[in-house]
C-alpha cells in the first residue's frame, strides 16, 4: 500500500500519523499512543530508505527518523517511567549531528572557506 503514495503524499501521511499519535499522548490514551508508534516510525523509515535510493534527502529524513523514535521514546518514559531519557537526549542529537553535517559538509548553506576542500571530497557526496 505504501508503494502506492508519491514521496510527497507519504510523507504529507507522515505528518497525519504524528499529529494523531502526539494527540494520543498528550490524552495519555497510553495504548493507543503506544499503537501509533508502529506506523508513525514505520514510515519514517520506509521515507529514510527512500531518501537513500533516490540519493536526495537523506539527512532530514534520517533526522526526522531520529525525531520520531525520540519523540516515541519520550512519550513511553511519560507513561511507563522507564527512566530512559539518555535514549531520548541520545536520539535527539543524533538528528542535530546529521543536519549540522548535512548543513556544513553537503550543502553551500554555510559557506565556510576553508570547509571547501572538504565538500568537494567523493565520500562526501
Amino acid at each position: 500500500m505504501i508503494n502506492k503514495f508519491s514521496p510527497k503524499q507519504l510523507d504529507n501521511f507522515h505528518i497525519v500519523l504524528w499529529l494523531i499519535k502526539d494527540v494520543f499522548w498528550v490524552k495519555e490514551l497510553q495504548l493507543w499512543g503506544v499503537l501509533m508508534i508502529i506506523p508513525t516510525v514505520g514510515v519514517a523509515v520506509v521515507l529514510t530508505i527512500q531518501s537513500i535510493v533516490q540519493k536526495q534527502g537523506f539527512y532530514p529524513n534520517f533526522a526526522i527518523l531520529c525525531w520520531m523514535i525520540a519523540d516515541s521514546t519520550w512519550m513511553a518514559d511519560e507513561f511507563f517511567i522507564l527512566d530512559i531519557e539518555w535514549i531520548t537526549l541520545g536520539l535527539f542529537g543524533l538528528g542535530i549531528i546529521s543536519m549540522i553535517y548535512s548543513y556544513v559538509f553537503l550543502s553551500n548553506i554555510l559557506n565556510i572557506k576553508y570547509l571547501e576542500k572538504f565538500r568537494n571530497k567523493s565520500f562526501l557526496s
